[in-house]
């Protein structure tokens, strides 16, 4: 995922359920700062590839948080290291 320009993520209209989001929003409702994810929580996604043809959408929905890897995940960078 990259972020900057029109890449990000837009919320999901209230009341909406994974399955039923099937249009994504304009590039103008992408956003990359202060998401925070929540358990339960449902966005819209734009991704940049690396062609032009590459460049898509999506949707996520997040079922769980956790601060600790599962089993066998090693970090081999993370945003918080400096």
């Amino acid at each position: 995922h990259r972020v900057g320009g029109p890449f990000g993520f837009a919320a999901a209209p209230q009341g909406t359920s994974f399955e039923s989001l099937n249009e994504a929003p304009g590039d103008d409702q992408y956003k990359t700062e202060s998401v925070r994810a929540t358990k339960g929580l449902l966005l819209y996604c734009r991704v940049s590839g690396n062609t032009l043809q590459e460049n898509c959408y999506g949707k996520i929905l997040v079922e769980d948080i956790t601060e600790t890897p599962p089993p066998g995940i090693s970090i081999i960078k993370s945003a918080y290291d400096e």
